[in-house]
């Protein structure tokens, strides 16, 4: 059964995100401009340089998972890419929604809102570079690893802090962990 705030979350993430993502973010800025450069003319060595040398390993292996999706399917990576950061902004929404109800023990209208405010939160059109999928999914991680590691199961909490540290790749969630 589908959840009526996961139906909601869906409207605000496909009309709010996806949508304007495609239509306004289709070329790529920034680091990202490397990302693309490797994608289309399939010259990952300097990609490879780049993220390994900059001890960016997860996002390395990111990457060669979207270019791998991308390629199977047949679409650019950079669609792939919008596609990715809507599903991933959705499950924030529901993860920060769980959040909020067992781990601040709102009740259920403040921990929808706080899933809402996300979705709405106009910061989202800094989203034209591909090298932010991992910024956000990171995000996700730390959230997701925080609500976890207050379980009652020793594995779930093993669990919790190898998605921790896996998130500590990007180094201000070492801070943002550390609030929560």
């Amino acid at each position: 059964m589908i959840k009526r705030y996961s139906l909601l979350y869906f409207c605000l993430t496909f009309f709010f995100i996806l949508i304007p993502l495609n239509l306004f973010g289709i070329n790529d800025f920034w680091d990202g401009v490397s990302v693309s450069y490797a994608f289309e003319s399939k010259k990952n060595l300097a990609l490879d340089e780049f993220m390994i040398q900059g001890g960016f390993f997860f996002q390395f292996i990111i990457y060669k998972f979207v270019f791998s999706i991308s390629d199977y399917i047949d679409i650019s990576y950079k669609y792939f890419i919008n596609l990715s950061y809507a599903v991933i902004l959705f499950l924030l929404a529901i993860e920060l929604r769980k959040f909020s109800k067992t781990i601040l023990k709102l009740d259920n209208f403040y921990s929808t809102l706080s899933g809402i405010i996300l979705l709405l939160f106009p910061v989202w059109h800094i989203l034209v570079s591909s090298i932010f999928i991992s910024h956000i999914l990171f995000v996700l991680f730390v959230f997701l690893s925080v609500r976890i590691f207050f379980s009652n199961s020793i594995f779930l909490k093993v669990f919790a802090l190898i998605i921790l540290i896996i998130s500590f790749e990007l180094k201000s969630n070492f801070l943002f962990s550390i609030i929560l």
